[in-house]
C-alpha cells in the first residue's frame, strides 16, 4: 500500500519530468561522498537537477509522464539528471565529470522526445553549445555579406569617380 510520502515523491517527480527538456539517467556506483557532493555542485552551477529516487517510484513517475522508453533502465543505483533550460546540460555535466573522476556512467538519455543511447549522449555532450553554434552561423553569414557589401561599395565608388571625370570633361 502506497504511503502518503511515496505518493508525494512520485507526484513531485511527475511534475518535474513534465517540464524537463533533457534527462540523463546515471549509474553512480563507486562515487565517494566527496565526489557525489562535487558532482551535485557542478550540476547546480548549470541549472541541472540531480535526484536519486527509489527505482520503483521513478518508474511510476516516468510511466505517468509518457517517457516509456526509459523505464527499463531503472535498475541498480540510478541518478536522474534533469534540465529545464538547456536540454544538453545534463549530458555535458556528466561527460565532463566522468572524464575527470571516471564516474558516474550514463545509462540512457532523453532530450525533447528522443531517447539517446550512451554513445549518443557522449557525442551530444561534445557538441558546441547553442550560443557558440549561433555565433558560428552568424559569422558564416556575416562574412560573405560583408564581402558583398564591400564589392557594392567599390562599384559605387568607381561609378561616382567615372561620373565625376565625365562631369569635369564636360565643364572644360
Amino acid at each position: 500500500m502506497p504511503t502518503e510520502a511515496k505518493e508525494r515523491v512520485v507526484s513531485d517527480l511527475v511534475d518535474y519530468l513534465k517540464e524537463t527538456k533533457g534527462l540523463v539517467l546515471t549509474d553512480f556506483t563507486g562515487l565517494t561522498v566527496e565526489d557525489a557532493t562535487e558532482f551535485r555542485r557542478r550540476c547546480r552551477e548549470v541549472n541541472v537537477n540531480y535526484r536519486v529516487v527509489k527505482n520503483r517510484l521513478a518508474r511510476l513517475a516516468v510511466e505517468q509522464t509518457g517517457l516509456q522508453g526509459i523505464t527499463g533502465h531503472f535498475r541498480g543505483p540510478t541518478g536522474i539528471m534533469t534540465a529545464l533550460e538547456d536540454p544538453v546540460a545534463p549530458a555535458r555535466v556528466v561527460r565532463a565529470f566522468a572524464k575527470e573522476f571516471g564516474r558516474p556512467t550514463v545509462k540512457i538519455g532523453w532530450i525533447e522526445g528522443a531517447i539517446l543511447e550512451q554513445e549518443q549522449v557522449a557525442r551530444l555532450a561534445d557538441l558546441p553549445s547553442r550560443d557558440e553554434l549561433l555565433a558560428r552561423v552568424t559569422a558564416g553569414i556575416g562574412g560573405p555579406l560583408s564581402g558583398f557589401v564591400g564589392t557594392l561599395t567599390s562599384l559605387l565608388q568607381s561609378l561616382v569617380g567615372t561620373l565625376e571625370s565625365i562631369a569635369k570633361e564636360k565643364t572644360e
